[in-house]
């Protein structure tokens, strides 16, 4: 367990009692990445989803449940805001992140469910986040071979 005050990172990632924790079976976009929203006017999607994560864990403390540790050595948890409320579930519900169904179908149905309504990313067209940072990784290993 790791409880504590957060500190949002991005859309996925907090700081919480001074540990770097992602969350359980999602995918945010990056803060550096744009969406187009239904007026077909782009928009920092990665941006809006770290206010999101702000807005649901609020100024109070977090309690995560530690689920394992991912390949850069951040500890993946479930977290709950001090309502007791799923910031993953928030999350994907809203529309500002996805369900990472490679590691778990958990949020699946609320992706489901966001997507027919078109909230959040869900509301125009944006590239999915492990897509865009291959992307940029790809685009910043080409600068290196110059």
């Amino acid at each position: 367990m790791i409880q504590g005050s957060a500190r949002v990172i991005d859309g996925d990632t907090l700081q919480v009692d001074g540990k770097r924790v992602r969350l359980f079976a999602i995918d945010a976009p990056e803060i550096k990445q744009t969406c187009t929203d239904k007026r077909g006017f782009d928009y920092t999607c990665g941006r809006a989803a770290a206010r999101a994560l702000q807005t649901a864990v609020g100024h109070s403390p977090v309690l995560c449940t530690s689920r394992q540790l991912d390949q850069y050595g951040r500890t993946v948890a479930e977290c709950h805001n001090s309502q007791r409320q799923d910031l993953g579930h928030l999350m994907v519900a809203k529309g500002h992140a996805i369900a990472y169904s490679r590691y778990s179908n958990k949020y699946v149905l609320d992706e489901t469910k966001a997507k027919q309504q078109k909230l959040g990313i869900w509301q125009g067209k944006f590239e999915i986040p492990a897509t865009w940072r291959k992307k940029q990784h790809d685009l910043q290993s080409d600068k290196s071979d110059l």
